[in-house]
């Protein structure tokens, strides 16, 4: 794949042509998750359910220098209008220095999280953890100008083929007998083809070191996204670090590895979606009808996210019987629970892009903050009882947060309420109408005990009766024709 020769600094185009090309980027986005999918299918078999859970003992620390290591720097190259190449350059070797001392910083931290948790394995798990970081910051920033020239489709060829060279050699790594490190060698590869393939499609280079006064806006912009990000990452990490200390890797594993199949089809919906729906909706905020704009978005994401959550928690047997397997059947009530959260999250996502379209910056701190504080206290009180309690409580609170963030857009912003539920009711009807029939016509046409092949034909039927009731009976396949108008909006 060669780099044409473009101006990497100057103002995405729009139109009809970046419409298409983005639409294209969603498909190769849904691609890459079906290859996500596929790596947990297969590296769940080959390995234990203990090696999971080492490496996700260390995941918190490593997901929260990862959030430092960016400082919101990628969504600020990708929001700006205007860019000079001093403050581009300013920006990379900034991030490369982060990343180095971060880097540093998190390999170090081996012996505290060893004396920790009195687990040896930390020290070196520690150490090539921040090796992969620091490589991983080289490519931040030509992932943004790609991002920000709407080049989504040659990015996500690159995340899709780094993924499977990474499945690949993790796979062998498994077959061979290394464990845990398999998933190290994974997050390693990827990472390092992901770097050489946005080098190599992006041809910007960055300039001397030095320090432009044009980024100092920049940076104050992704600190407070930063800000944001801190207070979401330990809401979503605080749970592991609880479970590791008051029980052990298994069922640290259980639930990682559900929380990680459960939400993945939700991520690899409302990944694509929202990344090219917030500069979409950035250009008609100041448009009397921006609301319709958004109600495309949010009857696309309610339409197709939410009933992956539904269908897991009434039927986690089937999900994880199918995906995960037998082994992993004690991992089933924790799985039904965290479906909850799978559920309320991508509604959550799709209000709160209206709140960075119309920059409530404060808002967007004091939410998250009121979410983890909440999320805490719930999973301090669910560990006393155990693991399935934590992760029934952090569905409760995502409820909450639903709630609260669909209050708080109506009120500042143009979205109307009234329309927000004249969208999800025809949704939550065809739900339930999905549910029964997989309930009930399956197990009249089968007889227990159930094997997989009944947990086939409750997905199949599930899927298959909220789809035709959807389409013929709501009409609402027809009404989100218009998330192509909104694609193509100028």
């Amino acid at each position: 794949m060669r780099a044409e020769k473009i101006n990497w600094l100057e103002s995405a185009q729009t139109g009809e042509a970046v419409s298409k090309r983005s639409i294209r980027g969603i498909g190769m986005q849904f691609i890459r998750g079906i290859v996500v999918l596929l790596s947990s299918v297969i590296l769940a078999r080959l390995l234990n359910p203990s090696d999971f859970g080492v490496v996700a003992t260390i995941l918190p620390l490593v997901a929260f220098v990862q959030l430092l290591k960016d400082f919101g720097v990628s969504a600020t190259v990708v929001q700006s209008l205007k860019l000079g190449q001093d403050e581009v350059t300013t920006y990379f070797w900034l991030q490369v220095l982060v990343g180095f001392f971060l880097g540093v910083a998190l390999a170090s931290s081996g012996l505290i999280w060893s004396a920790f948790y009195d687990d040896l394995r930390m020290k070196t798990l520690a150490l090539a953890m921040g090796a992969v970081l620091f490589v991983g910051v080289l490519g931040n920033i030509h992932n943004a100008l790609l991002r920000r020239n709407l080049l989504f489709e040659r990015v996500m060829w690159i995340d899709v083929g780094s993924s499977v060279l990474a499945l690949v050699v993790a796979s062998i790594c498994a077959l061979s007998g290394l464990g845990y490190w398999s998933l190290l060698v994974q997050q390693a590869v990827s990472s390092v083809a992901s770097v050489v393939g946005y080098w190599s499609v992006c041809s910007w280079r960055p300039g001397r070191v030095g320090f432009s006064k044009d980024a100092i806006k920049g940076l104050c912009f992704g600190g407070s996204l930063t800000v944001g990000q801190v207070f979401g990452y330990i809401r979503q990490n605080a749970d592991l670090v609880l479970i590791r200390k008051f029980t052990d890797v298994i069922q640290l594993g259980y639930y990682g590895r559900s929380q990680r199949v459960m939400m993945m089809p939700t991520h690899q919906i409302m990944g694509p979606v929202m990344s090219v729906a917030f500069p979409m909706l950035s250009r008609q905020q100041e448009q009397p009808n921006y609301s319709e704009y958004f109600e495309n978005i949010f009857r696309f994401c309610m339409a197709v996210a939410v009933p992956v959550g539904v269908f897991g928690f009434f039927f986690p047997e089937a999900v994880v019987g199918i995906i995960l397997g037998d082994k992993w059947s004690d991992a089933v009530p924790i799985f039904q629970a965290l479906s909850i959260v799978s559920v309320f999250y991508p509604v959550g996502r799709c209000l709160s892009v209206n709140l960075l379209v119309f920059r409530k910056v404060k808002v967007m701190i004091i939410l998250p903050a009121i979410s983890m504080l909440m999320s805490v206290a719930a999973y301090w009180l669910g560990i006393q009882s155990g693991v399935e309690r934590l992760a029934f409580y952090s569905g409760f609170v995502s409820a909450v947060m639903v709630c609260i963030y669909s209050l708080v857009v109506v009120v500042l912003t143009p979205v109307k309420g009234k329309s927000l539920m004249m969208i999800a009711f025809p949704v939550v009807a065809c739900i339930i109408l999905g549910v029964l029939s997989a309930k009930f016509l399956v197990k009249w046409l089968f007889f227990a005990p159930y094997t997989l092949s009944h947990h086939f034909a409750e997905a199949i039927v599930f899927g298959f009766v909220y789809s035709i009731a959807l389409l013929f009976l709501a009409g609402y396949w027809k009404r989100m024709v218009g998330l192509n108008g909104f694609m193509r909006s100028r």
